[in-house]
């Protein structure tokens, strides 16, 4: 597969290692999420308290910044019995980021999936409607699924998606 071909989302299975622990690091505070795409995050409708919240922002951060050529992430959560989309309760850049109907829908998929996917998509934020690399891979506790991150990258080849997707599994271990 070419690198700027555009191509459905490719389910790639990973072994998961430990990664370093995220730093700790200060967020605004959250603002509820209702579905729209400018929304900010917040768990109005998760049973997430403040506390896992701010470990959500915290961990999106230290990937995002980890990761080189990353636009914009979200960490949605998942709630038993879940009929609408995942809730998003952290995004980045933390000043400014949305949640937008790409990372939404792919973060959905993913977790119907439950596994982690990538895909190439118009850039639905950059004025230019440019393509881009999408990341998303569920969150799990004991094997059942809580949430999804998802990131939006630069265009890369495909060994260095699946990199990112390595190193995006590694931080959620």
């Amino acid at each position: 597969m070419s690198a700027t071909t555009a191509s459905p989302s490719v389910a790639v299975p990973l072994e998961p290692e430990a990664p370093p622990r995220a730093g700790a690091g200060e967020h605004p505070a959250a603002q509820p999420d209702t579905g729209r795409d400018d929304a900010r995050p917040a768990g109005a409708r998760c049973h997430l308290g403040p506390a896992q919240i701010a470990d959500a922002e915290r961990w999106l951060d230290w990937q995002c910044r980890m990761i080189s050529g990353v636009h914009r992430g979200a960490v949605f959560v998942l709630t038993e019995g879940q009929a609408e989309p995942p809730e998003s309760v952290a995004v980045w850049p933390a000043r400014g980021g949305r949640v937008t109907a790409v990372l939404r829908d792919l973060a959905a998929r993913a977790a119907q999936a439950g596994r982690g996917l990538l895909q190439k998509a118009l850039d639905d934020e950059d004025t230019r409607r440019e393509v881009c690399d999408y990341v998303a891979y569920p969150l799990t506790d004991n094997d059942r699924a809580i949430g999804v991150a998802v990131l939006a990258i630069e265009i890369r080849s495909e060994e260095q998606r699946q990199a990112v997707l390595q190193l995006v599994e590694w931080g959620a271990a």
